[in-house]
């Protein structure tokens, strides 16, 4: 999927016939002088909405990780998103990023209560527990 930086590669990769487009955070902050990972939540969604609104195609956003920790600044950064535009389909990709958010949080917070109660773990190939009864090791 190609990445254009600013409206006017947008509209020139839409002309092409590429069916989606994706942001890049990079080439948006190059274009603006800066370097990649200088461009803030409030910029990111300005940058996506004015694409998404200067093309017909499907616009997938560059959002640095969201820009958060938590899954309540995800799921701001996430409505910010959707105010950007008006898409039904946004919407629905929303909830289900929400929905992911939350899990994986979850799924984090499970692993470090497994870390914490787990004293060694043994790696290895144990030819023993792998080969069958009957066949010896070699």
């Amino acid at each position: 999927m190609p990445n254009p930086w600013d409206v006017g590669t947008a509209r020139i990769l839409a002309a092409l016939g590429f069916e989606a487009l994706a942001t890049t955070s990079a080439g948006h902050a190059v274009s603006e002088g800066g370097l990649d990972g200088t461009i803030t939540r409030e910029q990111a969604i300005a940058h996506g909405g004015a694409l998404a609104a200067a093309v017909d195609v499907p616009v997938s956003a560059d959002l640095e990780n969201c820009f958060a920790d938590s899954p309540e600044d995800v799921a701001q950064t996430v409505r910010m998103a959707i105010d950007a535009g008006d898409d039904a389909d946004m919407r629905e990709w929303a909830m289900h990023m929400t929905l992911v958010a939350r899990a994986i949080e979850r799924i984090g917070d499970n692993a470090v209560d497994i870390g914490e109660q787990t004293a060694f773990v043994v790696t290895g190939l144990f030819p023993e527990f792998t080969l069958p009864a009957h066949v010896p090791p070699s």
